[in-house]
């Protein structure tokens, strides 16, 4: 086995494996220091956020597929569209 990819799978493995005990660990504590009360105020909150975003979200396929095939020929115009689009994904997104 090459020795990049060898090193490629055990960074991967230890990715893998952070991301399955980490919040074992993490857990507990964070629900110990917030109680239940700021637990439930933090997961309202974060519901209300992930509604916004799935409606801003909505209608950004069909709008940003419908532009593209608008413009398929002017790639200026299209490249700017494209821009405008992912930029607007990625801020509803955070």
């Amino acid at each position: 086995m090459d020795k990049k990819v060898f090193k490629n799978y055990l960074y991967n493995l230890v990715y893998q494996m952070l991301a399955i005990i980490i919040p074992f660990v993490v857990t507990p504590y964070i629900s110990r220091v917030l109680g239940p009360r700021n637990i439930g105020i933090y997961n309202y909150t974060y519901a209300v956020a992930t509604y916004f975003g799935i409606f801003i979200l909505t209608g950004t396929t069909t709008y940003g597929q419908r532009e593209i095939a608008r413009y398929q020929d002017d790639f200026l115009q299209r490249s700017k569209i494209f821009g405008q689009l992912l930029l607007s994904d990625f801020f509803a997104l955070v």
